[in-house]
């Protein structure tokens, strides 16, 4: 008797390619992909880092916590 593949073929898809899938849907639609298993939850995580960023302008003197957030912008620009 045969036993059957474990995991779904959809585990067998290359990161790339669902990454591509990943920019057709909205970030409401991520979120709900990543809540349906661990791979994808890790995916998602990756995915979002790159693509969704924080952008903060430089008024720095607009507001008293606006320099903190510059600080930190600057950080996370440095990093990547």
């Amino acid at each position: 008797m045969d036993l059957p593949d474990a995991g779904s073929p959809f585990d067998k898809l290359p990161s790339e390619l669902i990454f591509s899938i990943f920019d057709y849907l909205e970030l409401k639609s991520l979120k709900a992909v990543s809540l349906t298993c661990h791979r994808l939850e890790q995916m998602f995580a990756d995915y979002s880092a790159c693509r969704f960023v924080l952008r903060i302008r430089e008024e720095r003197n607009s507001y008293v916590f606006l320099p903190p957030l510059i600080e930190i912008a600057d950080k996370v620009e440095a990093a990547t």
